[in-house]
């Protein structure tokens, strides 16, 4: 599944003409992909986002990696790091069924893979709606995140995929791959 077949689903359902709008909106904000880990919805800009892929495809596990990383896919000759966030995250682990989705996106130079319960949605968040990101009982570090916001009566955890990994995991990614 890609982008744009993702958006085709969305423009076909009920909420078309507050999609298009998003899309189209010129104020100042974020364009989201929306993810479900557990009961909770996240969003990453969608500038970050490079490709959706099914869950289907083959992980191939690697040895002497951090125990976040699931393994690599080989999407078309390149090869990625798949990052499991919910190992990433300390949340318990989970199934993964038809739904699930590996969002590929760009961390400086390099593609990673990350590992979601399910995508959700495309939307649009004004800047206006975005807050800085609380003191919450919770193991996602903080410094994965841009901030939150919500979307209709759905609370957004801003995802910041620059920070989910430090220079050192990016070099051994590097030297791995």
């Amino acid at each position: 599944m890609d982008l744009q077949n993702l958006m085709q689903q969305w423009q076909d359902d009920e909420e078309e003409e507050y999609l298009a709008l998003a899309l189209n909106y010129s104020g100042d904000g974020i364009q989201l992909v929306l993810f479900r880990l557990e009961e909770e919805t996240y969003g990453i800009d969608i500038h970050k986002v490079r490709e959706l892929v099914s869950f289907k495809e083959k992980i191939t596990p690697i040895p002497d990696m951090p125990p976040f990383i699931r393994g690599l896919l080989n999407l078309r000759g390149t090869i990625i790091p798949v990052m499991e966030l919910r190992t990433r995250f300390k949340m318990p682990k989970g199934q993964y069924d038809k739904d699930s989705v590996i969002i590929i996106v760009q961390v400086g130079t390099k593609l990673i893979g990350l590992l979601v319960d399910r995508v959700s949605d495309v939307a649009f968040l004004g800047n206006d709606q975005i807050q800085s990101t609380p003191e919450f009982e919770t193991d996602i570090h903080a410094k994965f995140l841009d901030g939150v916001g919500m979307i209709k009566e759905t609370m957004v955890i801003l995802l910041n995929v620059d920070r989910l990994l430090s220079q050192e995991e990016l070099s051994i990614l590097s030297g791995g791959v």
